[in-house]
């Protein structure tokens, strides 16, 4: 035992069998100038680790630029985060620069994801993913029959 400490010193964080800053995740992040603000939540899911990346994007972002975010992610990660769009000032706010951003749940913090959350993020999914306004409304609804 170096210096009375005892296992991990650094911010460096196992997903999915890669050493990987945290940091990293938040800077791949804030290179792209469209969001807003996000939460990255790692947690375990059926034993395997996953990333869900919770995203506010103003409202006329074109769908391609979700994929360059998840490309960006891709390179780092090594893997493919889920990412999850929402409505600007969706997300909770603590403080103007100190807010918690990261969240990882299989150290024992806690972070809820609420049912709006979800439901809204894919409501805004599908505004993203379908071109014209008729296809918009019949996404839409198809959407909100899934949730229901």
């Amino acid at each position: 035992m170096l210096g009375g400490v005892l296992g991990r010193v650094n911010n460096l964080t196992k997903i999915r069998a890669k050493f990987v800053h945290k940091e990293e995740i938040e800077a791949a992040l804030r290179k792209h100038t469209k969001i807003q603000w996000f939460e990255i939540v790692i947690r375990k899911s059926w034993g395997i680790d996953t990333v869900d990346i919770y995203l506010e994007l103003p409202l006329g972002t074109d769908f391609s630029y979700l994929d360059t975010i998840k490309r960006s992610l891709v390179s780092i990660l090594e893997f493919s985060p889920n990412l999850f769009p929402l409505f600007p000032k969706t997300l909770k706010r603590e403080g103007f620069k100190k807010a918690k951003k990261i969240y990882d749940l299989r150290a024992g913090e806690t972070y809820d994801v609420s049912k709006r959350r979800v439901f809204l993020s894919t409501i805004y999914l599908q505004t993203l993913y379908l071109g014209s306004w008729k296809e918009k409304l019949k996404g839409l609804l198809a959407a909100i029959k899934k949730m229901f």
